[in-house]
């Protein structure tokens, strides 16, 4: 198989792309993200698609999603492919929902799809021949191999297992062991279990089984419930032939009560033909009044009712009118009363105010002005000098005050009450020395009382007797001590005397100062000085004053002057002088409002009066048309008045009233008669008149009436109980099968399913015996497998290793060098990890493939040193006589590597 060229319409970052491949090497340069990748993962999905394998229903993988066109426009590609000198043509769209697979000959142009393998899970057909033994997960871990992916899925051992046995066995490809297997598990699946009931004819059977003894449960019941309906159907057929006798007893008896009852019909019949008779001459009568029409009454009245309103509209708009026109006169004569406002807006009256205002205000304000000057002239000018002479008396009394306190706070004084003090003190001592002299002299003499008595008591005499003596020594310097203190103070008496003279004379001239003001206190008069400080300072400023404000008044003679000219014209037009007041003013505002609110009242008033009018003229026109309408409606109904019309409709109701009674009573007649007439009613009278039994008792027919009723409604119950039993017996005949025919449909069902559980014990057991020769067959062709991945990787690692080991689930295990040890690759370096792997892939590749399919290599040396690369390249190379091998990288060592080896090859540039 050859890959011989690629066109991508859509896909990924690509569009309208055109990639040729050739036999050989194809080395495919392109920088990072130049579309290497896309290139690579567009190969798979054109030869098969991005589905999930093994699974039973279609699932898309992420790729599919992934390389939606960037622009959303279409998704879809075309790959062509050479096999056994036939030329392919695929076509594929990519878009979910409306993915398809169309196959060509490319040289005819012949769709051939159908010649393919068709897919039912994905519902489409593989682009891939079956002799070429290669499907999406044999591609993907051999066939195609992408950057830092070498490793292998676990899925492939399955592959590898049904390809080995099938080269190992020489066996045709369409006789996979993959596919008996396949077949078994597809039987066993088809087969089904129990609890499949929906999905497995086993399961099937199982639940039909189910149901075939519920069904035979249920006849059973069924039948018991039949046996029942059809004893109580024999019993309800005798009850019905048992009533049906009574029945037709009682309707003799009723015919008879029928026949006298007709008698009595005839006669009333009669009675009723005569009045009917009369009635209808009576009607002819009044027929005349046939025509008169309700409504048009109802509707004369209702115009008579309008008639009446519009007058008495009339009469009431007339008196508004009336009275509107008072109130306009009123106005009127208002307006009259103002009319020195005619002409005159509102700002030409704010004109006028104001200079009105700007006159009374200036004027008042002179006025006030003239008045303030003329005080001044009455008014006593004050005493300059006067506040001076108080200064002078305030000065002197402080002079005398200190005066007076000098003497009242001198030495002799403070020495006159310390002198005081102490002649108070020795006083009091002196006191205390002759109370304590007459106690010791009381001691004294009880003591020598006592010494008669007892000598020994004359000792306490002599203490006694030597302090009597200090006692009267120490009263004698303190008396010495008295009389000195007393002259001191005597002395000082006498100066004081004197001092109270000098401090009375100066009191007097304090009093004098003060009641030269006629003060009390000296606070007084310093209340007084400052007083007449202030009004010296007013003075100062009175006059002052006193000149502005005459310089004020020659301002305003002017300034009034020239206002009084202005409004003089406004004086005489609203009848004021210069001396009227600010409210005389206002009030010529308040009466220029006055004013506009007459006149807008009076629009308005004259505006209403016209629309009364109109309502006036109105009204009469209205009540003019209606009575004319009146008129009309009484000539139509052939009336000079409503009472006429009145009497007329009255008789019309008796018209009526006689009508509806012959109709009654012809309806009665008719009821008496039923569907005779009178005449055959006679005839039938008279057939058997002389046969009736006259003293029949007739209020018996009511109760035979009723009975025969209520015989024929409990007869109609057992009929319809009859026909539900008969219904309930042929239902449940019709619902259900003869119980011998669903016996023996169980016996069939349970062969049915013993066949089934047979099938499957055999299914199982030829299964596990292929599975258990799959295994055996691995362990024959593991040698060979073994020995051809060590030959490569001892060659393309300059045999460094030299065994390696493939477990049945494609495990990777070498022997390392230095221990003889086999370890798991994953042990290793990267760059050995990936020539492992790939070696592996190589070989398995080769072993399951008998024709050579492409070798596609996306990036997968990129860990490979130089040596490693030049050796991989090379043995490739070798290959390259019976294989298609398409290289993609992003580095030019490679390019380097084969020019260096000699190779031929096809360099594609994406950049």
């Amino acid at each position: 198989m050859v890959i011989r060229e690629l066109k991508i319409n859509s896909f990924g970052k690509f569009k309208n792309k055109e990639i040729e491949f050739k036999d050989g090497f194809n080395l495919v340069y392109g920088e990072n993200e130049s579309g290497k990748t896309t290139v690579h993962k567009f190969i798979e999905g054109m030869l098969f698609g991005f589905f999930k394998p093994y699974s039973k229903k279609k699932i898309y993988t992420a790729d599919q999603k992934k390389y939606i066109p960037w622009t959303k426009e279409g998704y879809n590609g075309i790959i062509k492919y050479s096999y056994n000198n036939n030329m392919y043509r695929v076509e594929r769209n990519f878009l979910k929902k409306q993915d398809e697979v169309k196959i060509f000959d490319d040289i005819t142009g012949e769709d051939i799809t159908d010649f393919f393998e068709y897919d039912p899970v994905l519902r489409q057909h593989i682009p891939i021949l079956p002799e070429m033994n290669i499907n999406s997960i044999i591609y993907k871990n051999t066939v195609s191999i992408s950057q830092m992916n070498s490793k292998i899925e676990c899925s492939l051992s399955k592959e590898v297992k049904n390809s080995l046995i099938n080269v190992g066995k020489s066996l045709s490809e369409d006789i996979s062991i993959k596919k008996v297997t396949d077949f078994f598990n597809n039987e066993i699946d088809n087969i089904g279990t129990k609890e499949r009931k929906k999905t497995s004819p086993y399961g099937k059977a199982v639940e039909e089984l189910d149901a075939l003894y519920k069904e035979k449960d249920k006849t059973v019941k069924e039948l018991e419930i039949v046996n029942d309906f059809l004893w109580r159907l024999q019993g309800t057929e005798e009850e019905i032939k048992r009533l049906k006798t009574d029945k037709e007893n009682a309707e003799i008896e009723v015919e008879k009560i029928k026949k006298l009852q007709l008698i009595k019909k005839y006669k009333d019949a009669s009675l009723l033909k005569n009045s009917i008779e009369n009635m209808e001459t009576q009607i002819e009568k009044l027929k005349k009044y046939e025509d008169l029409n309700f409504d048009e009454y109802g509707e004369i009245v209702s115009l008579t009712g309008e008639v009446y309103n519009f007058k008495e509209k009339v009469d009431n708009l007339k008196n508004e009118i009336e009275e509107k026109n008072i109130q306009i006169r009123e106005v009127e004569r208002k307006i009259l009363k103002l009319k020195e406002f005619e002409d005159m807006d509102e700002n030409k009256i704010k004109n006028i105010v104001s200079s009105l205002q700007d006159f009374y205000i200036n004027n008042k304000k002179l006025k006030e002005l003239n008045e303030k000057i003329k005080g001044k002239a009455e008014q006593n000018i004050y005493n300059t000098g006067e506040y001076e002479n108080i200064s002078e008396d305030l000065y002197k009394y402080e002079e005398l005050e200190e005066k007076k306190n000098k003497i009242l706070y001198d030495q002799d004084y403070s020495k006159s009450l310390f002198l005081k003090v102490r002649l108070e003190e020795k006083e009091k001592l002196i006191k205390k020395s002759n109370l304590f002299f007459i106690l010791l002299m009381v001691a004294l003499f009880s003591f020598i009382g006592m010494g008669f008595i007892n000598k020994f008591l004359f000792i306490g005499i002599i203490p006694i007797f030597l302090f009597i003596i200090y006692i009267i020594s120490r009263k004698k310097e303190i008396e010495d001590y008295v009389v000195n203190l007393k002259g001191q103070i005597n002395e000082i008496n006498n100066k004081e005397e004197n001092k109270e003279g000098e401090i009375g004379k100066i009191e007097n001239e304090l009093k004098n100062i003060l009641s030269k003001y006629d003060l009390k206190s000296k606070i007084e008069l310093k209340k007084l000085l400052n007083s007449n400080y202030e009004r010296d300072l007013n003075l100062k400023s009175e006059e002052k004053s006193l000149k502005d404000i005459k310089d004020e008044i020659i301002e305003l003679n002017n300034v009034v002057k020239k206002l009084r000219e202005d409004c003089n014209d406004y004086f005489i037009k609203f009848s004021l002088d210069e001396n009227c007041s600010l409210n005389d003013i206002k009030n010529i505002e308040i009466n220029y409002a006055d004013y506009r609110n007459l006149l807008d009242k009076h629009r308005n008033y004259m505006e209403e009066n016209n629309k009364l009018k109109g309502k006036y003229n109105f009204s009469i026109e209205e009540t003019e048309r209606v009575s004319k309408n009146i008129r009309k409606l009484l000539n139509k109904n052939k009336c000079s008045s409503l009472e006429e019309f009145k009497e007329g409709l009255n008789k019309k109701n008796e018209y009526k009233s006689l009508k509806d009674k012959l109709e009654n009573d012809n309806i009665l007649l008719n009821n008496i008669l039923n569907e005779n007439n009178f005449e055959r009613l006679k005839d039938q009278v008279g057939s058997f008149k002389e046969d009736v039994d006259y003293f029949h008792n007739e209020e018996n027919k009511d109760d035979l009436m009723d009975r025969i009723k209520k015989l024929d409604t409990r007869i109609s119950k057992l009929y319809i109980d009859k026909t539900v039993f008969e219904s309930n017996i042929k239902n449940a005949y019709s619902g259900i099968r003869p119980l011998v025919e669903i016996i023996e449909d169980i016996e069939r069902k349970k062969n049915v399913i013993d066949y089934y559980e047979n099938k499957i014990k055999s299914l199982v057991l030829a299964r596990d015996t292929i599975d258990n020769i799959s295994k055996n067959i691995h362990k024959e062709f593991a040698p060979l497998l073994n020995e051809r991945i060590s030959s490569l990787i001892r060659m393309i690692t300059d045999e460094r290793y030299k065994e390696v080991k493939i477990s049945e689930n494609m495990d990777v295990s070498v022997e390392d060098p230095e221990t003889g040890m086999l370890v798991n690759i994953e042990q290793l370096s990267g760059g050995t990890m990936d020539q492992l792997y790939f070696a592996t892939r190589f070989e398995i590749m080769d072993t399951m493939e008998e024709e050579k399919i492409p070798l596609i290599l996306d990036d997968s040396f990129v860990q490979y040193d130089y040596n490693r690369l030049k050796n991989i390249l090379k043995f490739l190379s070798k290959d390259v006589s019976g294989r298609q091998i398409i290289l993609f990288t992003c580095h030019r060592r490679e390019r380097e590597i084969l020019d260096e080896l000699g190779v031929k090859y096809n360099y594609i540039n994406l950049s």
